[in-house]
């Protein structure tokens, strides 16, 4: 008896399908038999981590996420998501290497985890702020100022102290006065600075 076999495939959901067989001999008479496939994932992810060093921001602190650390990691289905943890950091995290874990989870709940070092960093210039000031000549016709006469409240993110500079000189005489133009510098403890000129 000659039989002719189709297969019919309804998907239920995205993890089960129903296989319907039908077999129809040289007569026309059919009959039908139908079976449920559930397909599984078993194979956890591939977790793969890279070192980096990020910066702090404006604010003094910084986030990483979980792309930030992924050195290429892989999964045999769609739907893989990346965390990583610890992954808030502040000024008291500058200059120091921070150990985290990254972690790929599938659509199926498996993981798996690497861990990656963060180096962090502070690369925010401080803020320059200054003030116009009058001095007055002394008996000798001279006059010195000071990085601090200027200074109007410079500071940086980090909170820590900052280091001020004038330039291009900070004497004057008899032969400047009037205005005079000078630049203070100010540099954090991080090494990041920033100038302001003062008219």
């Amino acid at each position: 008896m000659h039989k002719q076999l189709e297969m019919f495939q309804e998907a239920h959901s995205h993890r089960s399908t129903t296989i319907t067989y039908t077999a129809t001999d040289a007569s026309g008479i059919t009959t039908c038999s139908s079976f449920t496939i559930t397909v599984t994932d078993n194979e956890a992810p591939n977790a793969v981590c890279q070192d980096i060093t990020a910066s702090v921001d404006a604010s003094g602190n910084l986030t990483i996420t979980g792309d930030d650390v992924d050195g290429g990691s892989t999964d045999n289905c769609t739907g893989m998501t990346l965390s990583v943890s610890p992954n808030t950091f502040d000024c008291t995290d500058t200059g120091t290497t921070v150990t985290v874990t990254l972690t790929a989870t599938d659509a199926a709940g498996l993981t798996d985890t690497c861990t990656a070092n963060v180096t962090i960093i502070d690369q925010v210039a401080p803020t320059a702020v200054c003030q116009d000031i009058t001095v007055q000549l002394d008996a000798t016709g001279n006059v010195t100022i000071t990085a601090a006469d200027v200074d109007n409240g410079s500071s940086d993110a980090c909170g820590g102290a900052v280091t001020l500079a004038l330039t291009p000189s900070s004497s004057f005489d008899c032969d400047d006065l009037g205005a005079n133009t000078v630049t203070l510098f100010v540099t954090d403890a991080s090494g990041n600075s920033l100038f302001v000129l003062l008219l």
